[in-house]
């Protein structure tokens, strides 16, 4: 009777076992099934290549340097204390978003995987696309990009902030570097979108390198300082709109 009951009891494992679904368990397979409960070696994914982007702010044509005095004109000295700006890459429903900040190594480059095949349809903004600044960052990892601890997020609009220049200058050469400039500039349409200076060639399984320029005299030569140092968006819309067309007229996208 004893071998009666591991015998039935083996046919009923066996023919449970046997009867489980299998296919492609991995859920970024293109052929991913969601019945399945054993995983078969069937999935299949999109051709794959990376877009690696290092940015590159600079001054005058030469290597921008967190707190450094650098010279508008006879009357205005300053020195660009932050810089922090959302990047953002489209192709068809993939959205991705980068944080660079060149005081942070690990946010001084980044990298975008895209299906090669889709490099045409690449779109590259300078802030998030309207898609990306819908995000609520409590449904994504604290280590996201679009996380609340990357202190990028405006709780009271519920929308990000794109990018923040923030610094001090000094007028009439008196030394003293009282006055701040602050920019932070976010609001649906205030990204714009940069087109690289020749286009992108993308092959599976390769990386492409290249950088995102900044002029940042370009920049501050557009401005009038003291009389625009200071936009949250809102309370300056005009200025806000300015500064990002002129961070647009500042970025190259060049291809290493």
């Amino acid at each position: 009777m004893k071998h009666l009951f591991f015998f039935t009891a083996s046919c009923i494992l066996l023919f449970s076992s046997a009867c489980k679904p299998k296919g492609c368990t991995d859920a970024l397979a293109i052929n991913f099934d969601a019945d399945a409960k054993k995983d078969d070696g069937s999935c299949l994914y999109d051709p794959s290549a990376s877009l690696n982007i290092t940015l590159n702010p600079l001054f005058d044509q030469t290597p921008l340097v967190l707190s450094n005095t650098y010279t508008l004109n006879d009357s205005v000295q300053m020195k660009i204390e932050l810089f922090r700006l959302y990047f953002s890459a489209s192709v068809n429903d993939q959205q991705t978003a980068v944080l660079f900040d060149p005081s942070i190594n690990a946010q001084k480059s980044a990298t975008i995987n895209v299906n090669p095949e889709n490099a045409d349809d690449l779109v590259l903004e300078l802030g998030l696309n309207n898609t990306l600044n819908a995000t609520d960052p409590a449904t994504v990892d604290q280590n996201s990009p679009l996380s609340s601890y990357e202190n990028m997020w405006w709780g009271w609009a519920n929308k990000y902030i794109y990018f923040k220049i923030e610094g001090k200058y000094d007028v009439n050469n008196s030394g003293s570097f009282a006055q701040n400039f602050v920019y932070h500039v976010g609001a649906n349409d205030l990204s714009r979108v940069i087109a690289p200076s020749q286009i992108i060639t993308l092959s599976e399984d390769q990386t492409t390198n290249a950088s995102l320029n900044i002029e940042f005299k370009t920049i501050f030569d557009g401005l009038d300082l003291p009389n625009e140092d200071e936009t949250h968006t809102l309370n300056n819309f005009v200025l806000a709109e300015k500064i990002a067309d002129l961070l647009q007229a500042s970025s190259t996208l060049t291809i290493d």
